[in-house]
């Protein structure tokens, strides 16, 4: 406003200033609040971080991509095992609308315990799973994690659910079983620990 005014352009200088003494005054009196007020408006305000949603009013995640949660995997299965012990099945997922690049984490006897597709899309393709996915399992929760509109969407259930990692033009869709990742990755941390050890006592004896 003081910028425009020296600018002799008074009448937008004044406006500015008019406003920002209004909003100021707004957002005094939200701080100056206590409690559910000031916390409820502060919310609608940023975006909405929503909190969990109790698991009764969502539809719990069977599986997407022609894979199904908890399903067992064929023997002959091509898997690989990372770094850090998990066992995977890479795959290209192929849709209607192109493919994506995919993976499942399974469990010792093959279990399936998560799907996950890397999705190079524009946002407002990735607005509109999100609502997909809003209308077809329920959203749970919500957090953002960046100040540029990077989130975390839950839907689904609490045990059986979908998450949308959304990172700009290469972000993440995962549907996840907790129950089975939890195994999953207890495996994977117990195979670790005794690769770690087989090493160990391989170099004490050539010791």
């Amino acid at each position: 406003g003081v910028y425009l005014m020296a600018k002799k352009k008074s009448g937008h200088g004044a406006a500015c200033m008019a406003i920002s003494i209004v909003l100021g005054l707004g957002w005094l009196a939200i701080f100056s609040m206590h409690g559910e007020p000031q916390q409820r408006i502060l919310k609608n305000y940023i975006r909405e971080d929503l909190e969990q949603k109790p698991d009764e009013n969502l539809r719990p995640v069977q599986g997407a991509y022609g894979w199904n949660l908890g399903d067992k995997l064929p023997n002959d299965l091509e898997l690989e095992t990372n770094d850090d012990g998990k066992i995977t099945h890479n795959s290209t997922i192929g849709l209607n609308n192109g493919s994506f690049d995919g993976w499942l984490e399974i469990t010792e006897d093959h279990q399936i315990a998560s799907i996950t597709v890397t999705l190079y899309e524009e946002s407002e393709k990735m607005e509109e799973m999100n609502k997909v996915l809003r209308e077809k399992y329920g959203l749970r929760k919500i957090s953002h994690t960046s100040s540029s509109g990077d989130y975390l969407a839950y839907f689904g259930t609490t045990n059986r659910q979908a998450v949308l990692m959304y990172q700009g033009k290469l972000s993440f869709l995962e549907y996840r079983s907790e129950e089975l990742c939890q195994l999953a990755q207890e495996q994977a941390k117990n195979r670790k620990a005794a690769a770690q050890k087989q090493t160990e006592d391989e170099l004490k004896t050539h010791l």
